[in-house]
């Protein structure tokens, strides 16, 4: 077959120091079919996109003048762009000059191919830092041996997902599911694409032979963490709201959210004692519920009965008990919010604690545009779960090291059966194309 058009997508942000070599190796790629290299800036103000006028010519510009976030930049850049494959790769790596055509190799294999991801090691070449992605049940991206100077999954196989520093997909496959999904920004999108693409009925495979090398976190490493751990937790929770059907976001979302708790509270780390409340602990009692007709009043209910009837008479009370409640109301609600507001004493909590908190209340806020996003994808499902739970890898994988974690949620895959829906999926469904 003819040699597809590939358009690269290199995306930056005030990535300046990192493009020459970026770009360099791009222009030197192997690829025998057309391809043209594309900057995708967002929003730079170092001075990259001089530098690229200056430097390299030949290189076309997309420029927003916003920063977009990865999700956002890319997703431009694949609209504007005409070629048949758009392979995305980040502006702080270097390109082995053969990356390109291997990662074309494997994508043109079979019809049912979406996407491919190539190989990353760091920039000496001595650590890994891709070979395939997988998941947790809770929606953690995984990336196999991660560090490891190699890996018994460093083989051609199917693959969840592709990790979007050095991937190509067929341009109008990545429109026609809806792109990376905006609302991530960053961290997290290229799971939640190939599990759509998956989902959808394609198929995502590594490409071994095919290197980029890598200056870890050169863009994200300018981000405070605790910034990074809302986009982190957060995006988890989209993906996994979205691309799971029924049976298993039902069993799998209170976990999700109980496990996103437990590590606020574990970064938190009180002392439990100064909370502990029970049938030994000194205090008063629970109080008495509040009665809305007083024995003294029994008589004035007998006499209506007589006047007005059941019936009458339960709309007097309705209506006598909103007036009498109504203050009483307002000062249970004044009571509550000093209890909850914790007037009497505070306690220090963590930046990155409060981030989980935050990645919680957003997924909260963005409700109503999940649960559109849920029913699109849902709609284009020609997969079952059971098919794709085995590309996960490591699926009751914790993936969060502080002590007393694993222990907690080792508790919620028992009691959830979590443990038992990865045991039927591993069992009906083989691994496929591996």
């Amino acid at each position: 077959m003819t040699a597809p058009s590939v358009a690269i997508v290199a995306l930056n942000w005030n990535g300046r120091e990192h493009l020459a070599d970026c770009l360099a190796s791009l222009a030197a790629q192997t690829y025998s079919g057309p391809f043209q290299v594309v900057l995708a800036d967002n929003g730079s103000t170092d001075g990259s996109v001089d530098l690229v006028r200056e430097r390299f010519p030949s290189v076309r510009i997309v420029r927003s003048k916003r920063n977009l976030g990865f999700a956002g930049g890319n997703n431009l850049a694949a609209r504007q762009v005409e070629a048949d494959v758009v392979a995305f790769v980040n502006n702080d790596t270097r390109a082995e000059p053969a990356w390109l055509e291997e990662l074309v190799a494997v994508l043109t294999q079979a019809p049912e191919l979406a996407a491919v991801g190539g190989k990353i090691v760091n920039w000496d070449g001595s650590r890994l830092d891709f070979v395939g992605g997988g998941a947790t049940l809770t929606g953690l991206g995984l990336q196999f041996d991660h560090g490891e100077a190699r890996s018994p999954h460093d083989h051609e196989r199917d693959i969840l997902f592709a990790c979007g520093g050095s991937m190509a997909i067929w341009r109008k496959v990545f429109l026609e599911v809806g792109g990376f999904d905006e609302d991530y920004f960053a961290f997290y999108e290229d799971v939640d694409l190939g599990w759509r693409l998956w989902l959808a009925g394609y198929r995502v495979r590594y490409a071994p032979r095919s290197v980029v090398h890598h200056r870890h976190h050169g863009t994200s490493s300018r981000i405070a963490p605790e910034r990074l751990a809302v986009l982190y937790e957060r995006n988890a929770l989209f993906t996994i709201f979205k691309n799971y059907d029924d049976r298993h976001l039902q069993a799998i979302w209170p976990a999700a959210l109980l496990l996103t708790a437990e590590k606020a509270t574990l970064l938190i780390d009180p002392d439990r004692r100064a909370f502990a409340l029970g049938p030994s602990a000194d205090g008063p009692g629970p109080a008495a519920a509040p009665q809305l007709v007083k024995s003294k009043d029994m008589s004035k209910v007998q006499a209506s009965l007589r006047q007005r009837g059941l019936a009458g008479t339960a709309r007097a009370a309705l209506r006598a008990a909103g007036r009498r409640i109504q203050p009483r109301l307002a000062r249970l609600r004044r009571s509550a919010a000093r209890g909850i507001g914790g007037n009497s004493s505070t306690i220090g909590a963590p930046a990155v604690a409060v981030s989980r908190l935050l990645a919680l209340e957003e997924v909260g806020r963005r409700m109503p545009e999940l649960l559109a996003k849920r029913r699109a994808v849902q709609a284009m499902r020609k997969r079952s779960d059971e098919d794709i739970l085995p590309l996960f890898g490591m699926p009751l994988e914790p993936g969060f090291p502080a002590a007393g974690f694993v222990e907690y949620h080792r508790t919620l895959v028992r009691a959830l059966g979590l443990d038992t829906l990865v045991k039927e999926a591993r069992a009906q469904s083989p691994l496929p194309h591996a």
